[in-house]
């Protein structure tokens, strides 16, 4: 049999990049991006569907750290491969099953676009049909460019804490001629700016 190869080009948002602008329903009804995210840092999240149970979790812890993010003006938007009501049916499941109140958008990107843009979907290698490849996090600045980014496999939950150690460097680094070590933490030790000598 003769070997078939699938060759395709996606441009995705990367770091510096500005982030594309999208029009999209959710469970707080019709979303414009840039709209919403004008003025503040925004956590856009991608993931596949409701109710997997790596992504449920997310969704609840990041739900009990709404605080955490909202101190900071971080505007939190996540965005999946599912309908308006099969979000609605599983933010009753997260709320009730992790004693949380679940304030942030679900937006439903059918045909993968969105989530293409960010480089979590790709052409499936049976058909062209766009599938959910990767579970996407950007954390995004008021100038609307990617200042952090990571793409992970469905299997594993994301690390909040680490996004809020994200926000608070770079707010840092972006205002101070800093720059922040390995490991660093808010209120530990930073080093100056190479271009500072």
């Amino acid at each position: 049999l003769p070997r078939v190869s699938f060759c395709y080009m996606i441009h995705s948002a990367e770091v510096g990049d500005e982030v594309p602008t999208f029009n999209l329903d959710s469970n707080m009804g019709r979303i414009s991006f840039h709209d919403v995210i004008d003025g503040k840092w925004c956590l856009l999240i991608t993931f596949s569907n409701a109710f997997e149970p790596v992504a449920t979790t997310d969704m609840g812890m990041l739900a009990k750290m709404m605080e955490e993010f909202e101190s900071r003006n971080i505007f939190v938007i996540a965005i999946g491969n599912d309908t308006v009501p099969n979000y609605r049916r599983w933010i009753r499941d997260i709320e009730e099953l992790q004693t949380v109140k679940m304030n942030f958008s679900l937006l439903a990107d059918p045909d993968c676009a969105v989530l293409a843009s960010f480089g979590c979907a790709r052409p499936s290698l049976t058909s062209n049909d766009m599938k959910p490849s990767s579970n996407g996090l950007f954390l995004i600045d008021t100038d609307k460019r990617v200042r952090y980014s990571v793409r992970n496999s469905p299997s594993v939950g994301r690390n909040w804490y680490e996004v809020l150690r994200q926000y608070d460097a770079l707010t840092m680094t972006t205002i101070h001629k800093i720059v922040c070590p390995a490991n660093w933490g808010s209120g530990q030790d930073v080093l100056l700016h190479p271009e500072i000598t």
